[in-house]
């Protein structure tokens, strides 16, 4: 199914916290009514998604007919309206500290002048995002491997989705330059320069791979601004003059009288900063270098303190360089802050706040599709199962039956931000199952919706069931299809552009199912056959 809006994909599952930006005041979420439901269209211009109201306020026979697309969005006509509503959709994407969460962005008008500036000109906004380092060093405990998995892939769908957002309202859109700090401190934290290289090409692969057009990768190098490389860079080079890169930044910015000691006392998103590389030092550093030590834990603790701050010394040359380089962009950052300065975000939106980052843990997905990070060590193996994607660990999910497809060749895919897709691998599945293989589609549509199944033996005359108007006694007609009778048949036609290819479920009631399904009055989720 191409073209699938991910941005748009906004069904989700009754009674869940909202988390992520684009949830603000679904329903279902946060106690909001969940009687509602889904269309999933795709015409020329690709798929589009949009609740709908209650069942009362449309005609079942509308369901599957009428076109449902993105509701336009009314541009704002002065540079005001239209920073003023960029900077709700920043707020959104915000990751306050556990003291801000109920308040409003502190210096809510030096970020609105920066959007200003971007409209006034009609240019793209910028954002600028020191983050994407390398993987954690404890991969026993912390991450599956050395190289971006799930996580990473979900960070940046989810920055691209905040520039996509922007896009709606304002025409020249907006971007987000990631420029990697792994070269300022691997060094130190005994990472090589080819393990941060051979990080930031896979992380540059998974941007294209997953269509994040609004991200740019930025390399040290470009903060030298004088320093003529020749890009694209190769690893030959990049390997060769890594060091110098790095020298150079430091010795170029750092101010003559820089005491980290004193700016960590003084500053208090550094004193956070300072914490959060203690606290990272403690897992990621410690096990490896103090294993068969004979340091006591007070040489132990005061080298860790010192390595902190040493990393404090080169975040404040980076950050300065940063500055120069991107002055008029808005600055985005992944630690807690009193956002003066910056915006802090939450790359991956959990419950409880937290600021967790790809690079040092991995990704936890519960079968109705919610988010978590955790580090490795304490994902439960009796819940959780490790799933492989091209060969290496990529993520956990949670264990259910609903993945069980008695020995079919069947694989799911979390989609982005909300919803799932089923791959039916088998050409033809056993016949007598049916109604076993369509009770976990239909139960797995009420937990995450929207289901997309997705078959090589899809038939597109099967592929789109009608509903039609209760009858006054509760009953729908019968006019509907069988999942699996449109899996099992074989070389079927391809779907035309234009094709409407929705399948409503009901929540309630599986009666009838092997005639087809029956619509009552009830939250109806999304079911599709791509």
């Amino acid at each position: 199914m191409g073209g699938l809006a991910s941005d748009r994909l906004e069904c989700v599952s009754s009674g869940r916290k909202a988390l992520w930006p684009w949830e603000a005041s679904l329903p279902g979420v946060d106690g909001a009514p969940a009687d509602y439901f889904t269309i999933v269209l795709q015409n020329d211009a690709g798929t589009s998604i949009e609740t709908v109201q209650s069942f009362a306020d449309i005609e079942a026979s509308d369901i599957v007919e009428r076109y449902v697309t993105e509701k336009s969005v009314l541009s704002p006509k002065t540079p005001s309206e239209i920073g003023n509503i960029v900077m709700s959709i920043l707020e959104r994407y915000r990751q306050p500290s556990r003291t801000q969460v109920q308040q409003p962005l502190p210096v809510r008008d030096k970020f609105l002048l920066l959007i200003q500036d971007h409209v006034e000109r009609e240019q793209p906004i910028s954002m600028v995002l020191p983050a994407f380092p390398f993987k954690s060093p404890n991969r026993t405990f912390k991450v599956l491997g050395h190289l971006p998995d799930k996580g990473e892939e979900i960070a940046l769908m989810h920055l691209n989705s905040l520039c996509k957002e922007i896009r709606k309202v304002y025409s020249k859109g907006a971007r987000v330059d990631i420029v990697s700090d792994g070269l300022m401190y691997n060094d130190i934290l005994g990472i090589s320069d080819k393990e941060v290289w051979t990080y930031g090409q896979a992380l540059r692969e998974l941007a294209v791979k997953k269509g994040c057009n609004h991200i740019h990768f930025v390399r040290l190098v470009e903060l030298l601004g004088d320093v003529d490389t020749g890009e694209p860079l190769t690893e030959e080079q990049y390997l060769r003059d890594a060091p110098w890169f790095r020298s150079q930044l430091y010795q170029r910015n750092i101010p003559e009288d820089f005491s980290p000691s004193r700016h960590i006392l003084s500053d208090h998103d550094t004193t956070l900063t300072y914490r959060g590389y203690i606290k990272f030092l403690e897992k990621d550093i410690d096990d490896k270098r103090f294993e068969d030590s004979t340091m006591s834990k007070r040489q132990i603790k005061k080298h860790r303190e010192e390595v902190a701050k040493k990393m404090i010394a080169r975040g404040r040359a980076f950050a300065i360089a940063i500055a120069k380089r991107f002055e008029k962009s808005i600055r985005l950052s992944i630690h807690p802050s009193l956002d003066a300065t910056k915006l802090s975000i939450s790359l991956i939106p959990q419950e409880g706040g937290t600021a967790m980052t790809p690079w040092h843990s991995s990704l936890v997905r519960s079968v109705d599709g919610a988010v978590q990070l955790s580090h490795v060590g304490a994902v439960s193996r009796q819940t959780h199962e490790l799933i492989y994607e091209n060969g290496r660990p990529s993520y956990y999910r949670e264990k259910s039956d609903l993945f069980d497809w008695n020995g079919a060749d069947v694989e799911f895919d979390f989609l982005y931000p909300s919803g799932m897709l089923i791959s039916v691998q088998n050409t033809t599945l056993d016949t007598s199952l049916k109604d076993f293989y369509l009770q976990k589609v239909l139960t797995l549509a009420q937990k995450c919706s929207p289901v997309i199944v997705r078959g090589s033996s899809v038939s597109r005359e099967s592929e789109v069931s009608k509903a039609s108007r209760p009858e006054p006694n509760g009953d729908s007609s019968e006019e509907s299809m069988d999942i699996l009778a449109a899996l099992d048949k074989k070389d079927s036609p391809e779907p035309k552009d234009g094709d409407v290819k929705t399948v409503q479920s009901s929540a309630k009631a599986m009666e009838g199912l092997r005639a087809g399904w029956k619509r009552r009055d009830c939250w109806a989720h999304s079911c599709v056959i791509a």
